[in-house]
């Protein structure tokens, strides 16, 4: 009986190991750490980008509960990503790329629950009127977001010229 719990709770780490993200793994080099930071966008624009296509089917529809799970998904990952970067350490001189990269998450994080969460509030009795104006504010606030990309596509190039490595475009 015990072997039996042992064998199943060897399964299950190995499982579990196997299913960790790559970026999970602590960054021992600058194009590591570069790459360890870019692989946090990359995954908050995919997370939004289903958290879009949800909402473009549950527009059609009126039923916006789907969007729930995926907002509160969204405000979890900013939330893990900011607390990761300000544990980590510095490799190549990349406190600045890593303070943007916080900034970035505080602000994803308070877009997100800013303009994604009021969606979820419509109904299939909400007017057009209210949908256009939940959609403007979420336009105008993005705004926003790219100028902080840019900051933060800036000081990415400075850290992979400081560290001999190059950006791919």
């Amino acid at each position: 009986m015990k072997n039996t719990i042992k064998i199943k709770l060897f399964a299950f780490l190995v499982l579990a190991l196997s299913f960790t993200p790559a970026f999970a793994q602590k960054p021992s080099t600058a194009l590591e750490m570069n790459n360890y930071f870019t692989s946090m966008i990359d995954s908050l624009y995919h997370k939004g980008y289903n958290w879009g296509a949800t909402f473009s089917e549950d527009d059609s529809s009126g039923n916006y509960s789907n969007l729930v799970p995926l907002r509160k998904d969204l405000e979890s990952t900013c939330d893990r990503f900011a607390k990761e970067l300000a544990t980590a350490k510095d490799i190549g001189g990349s406190t600045d790329f890593k303070n943007a990269m916080i900034e970035f998450m505080h602000f994803e994080k308070n877009l997100i629950t800013n303009c994604f969460k009021p969606f979820e509030d419509l109904s299939p009795s909400s007017t057009l009127e209210q949908k256009t104006k939940l959609q403007t504010k979420l336009q105008t606030d993005s705004k926003e977001e790219d100028q902080k990309l840019d900051k933060i596509r800036k000081i990415q190039k400075i850290y992979a010229d400081k560290n001999g490595f190059v950006i791919a475009q």
